[in-house]
C-alpha cells in the first residue's frame, strides 16, 4: 500500500489547527493588504506550520503566479 502524499490539507490536520480555516487565513491576509491573484488557488496552497502549542502560526501561501506569502498569526481563544 502507498502511503499518501502530504498535502496542505495534511499538514492541517496533522498538526491539530482544526481551530483556524483555510478561509480565515485568506481572510486576515486580505486585512493584511495581501492581494491574490488568483483566491481559490492560493486557498489550496496554505500551508499552517503550528509553531506554539496554543496560538502561533507560521503560515505560507502561494499565489497561481508562483508568488509566496509568508504570515505568522496569533490567535487566541476564549472559553464561554
Amino acid at each position: 500500500m502507498k502511503s499518501q502524499p502530504l498535502t496542505a490539507q495534511n499538514i492541517i490536520k496533522s498538526d491539530s489547527t482544526d481551530d483556524i480555516t483555510k478561509q480565515d487565513i485568506i481572510n486576515l491576509a486580505l486585512l493584511k493588504n495581501i492581494t491574490f491573484k488568483d483566491k481559490n488557488y492560493a486557498k489550496e496552497h496554505i500551508i499552517i506550520h503550528k509553531k506554539d502549542i496554543k496560538t502561533s502560526y507560521e503560515i505560507e501561501i502561494s499565489d497561481i503566479d508562483g508568488e509566496k506569502h509568508q504570515l505568522i498569526f496569533e490567535l487566541k481563544t476564549y472559553g464561554k
